[in-house]
């Protein structure tokens, strides 16, 4: 027992020995901050950053709070008033969020003031929409509008008129595009999509002139009738008759299921001398219309002038597909054409660039038909390459 403290005690003056020196080591030394030892937290927690530590040294860096936090809920406002500034009390109005599942509505009423207020809305973009009988609400302004904003609208009185629109053979279009113009204007005011179950639309009050479109390519209308109010109970209608428009509606099939690339439709008037060489007829023509890849097509193709015409489905290069002819007059002519498909020689595109780094220059190579007919395509040119 004796001996063990005699071992101990010069181990104690050592530690003492080597505790001074360090202290007076330090006296002259500018104090340094303590060590901030992290703690781990939850990744989904959200603090806000820490303050800085006293001291002379560096501070390290604040905490940012966490990107998914949810914004607090908002509210949108407006109001309806008419074109005069008045305020339209007891309109619906709605909001929808398009994207988000599932998507979010919430609706309301303006009050006697014509104000409205949708709260407790999470941060998103919304769509609003307003409604009211015998009146058309539309917004001022367009998009989708977030928490905070507002949105006013504007009502006019309008009046629900039935259309009836019917084709030449007495049936009805599967649709049709209806407008209606001012009869002291030469541009439509509006216009909606018609169809057999939705046939009435909301006009405004007064007289106005009605017109329809209908077809594959609107290749049939009517001619403008006027419509005014009757007299208050009796029924409000109108009924507006197709016809075929003056031209040559061309319905485009592939021969072997689905044409690949671009194919352009192009018309040519055929001369007097009589020539129907369909290459040389088209190689010339303008291009009307233009179609990507696709199993068939329709093109309408109006104000031509009276005559025999040669319609046909082109590569970009000019190659004739697939062509016929018919006559154009005061009627409706329709035509089937069935298209080949394009070889790839049919797209041949170079390209030249000036060596020292210069503007490039772009030179297409068209394929022109040249020598006798192609193998592969009775009566269609063996083509060339030029640029």
């Amino acid at each position: 027992m004796g001996r063990s403290l005699l071992l101990l005690i010069p181990l104690l003056a050592a530690g003492v020995a080597v505790g001074f020196v360090a202290g007076a080591g330090s006296a002259g030394a500018p104090a340094q901050p303590p060590t901030r030892v992290p703690v781990a937290r939850p990744e989904a927690e959200c603090l806000p950053p820490e303050p800085p530590l006293a001291g002379d040294g560096p501070s390290p860096p604040s905490r940012q709070p966490c990107s998914g936090a949810p914004a607090a809920p908002g509210s949108i406002h407006g109001s309806v008033r008419t074109p005069l500034g008045e305020p339209v009390p007891g309109v619906n109005v709605s909001t929808e969020v398009r994207r988000g599942d599932p998507p979010r509505k919430t609706e309301t009423r303006t009050g006697t003031d014509g104000t409205y207020k949708l709260s407790s809305l999470p941060d998103a973009a919304y769509y609003l929409s307003a409604k009211a009988e015998g009146l058309r609400v539309e917004a001022v302004g367009r998009g989708p509008i977030r928490p905070g904003g507002r949105l006013d609208f504007v009502a006019s009185p309008v009046e629900s008129v039935t259309v009836r629109v019917v084709l030449p053979d007495g049936t009805e279009p599967a649709e049709a595009e209806v407008s209606w113009t001012a009869p002291a204007s030469t541009e439509s005011t509006g216009s909606w999509s018609w169809t057999p179950a939705e046939p009435a639309v909301d006009l405004p009050p007064g007289p106005w002139l009605l017109s329809a479109t209908a077809g594959e390519d609107e290749e049939y209308d009517s001619e403008q009738v006027t419509f005014t109010p009757p007299a208050p109970g009796e029924p409000r209608r109108a009924m507006l008759a197709l016809r075929g428009r003056a031209g040559i509606l061309c319905r485009l099939r592939a021969e072997g299921g689905a044409w690949s690339g671009t194919i352009q439709l192009r018309a040519a008037h055929v001369p007097d001398d009589g020539d129907r060489d369909p290459e040389r007829l088209l190689r010339g023509a303008n291009s009307s219309r233009s179609f990507g890849a696709a199993k068939s097509a329709v093109a309408f193709l109006g104000d031509l002038r009276s005559g025999m015409w040669c319609v046909g489905a082109c590569s970009v290069s000019g190659n004739v597909l697939g062509h016929s002819f018919a006559e154009a007059g005061p009627d409706l002519r329709v035509l089937e054409i069935a298209v080949a498909e394009p070889r790839r020689s049919d797209y041949l595109v170079v390209r030249a660039v000036d060596p020292r780094g210069g503007r490039a220059t772009d030179l297409v190579g068209r394929l022109r038909p040249a020598g006798g007919p192609d193998d592969a395509h009775p009566g269609r040119g063996r083509p060339r390459g030029t640029a």
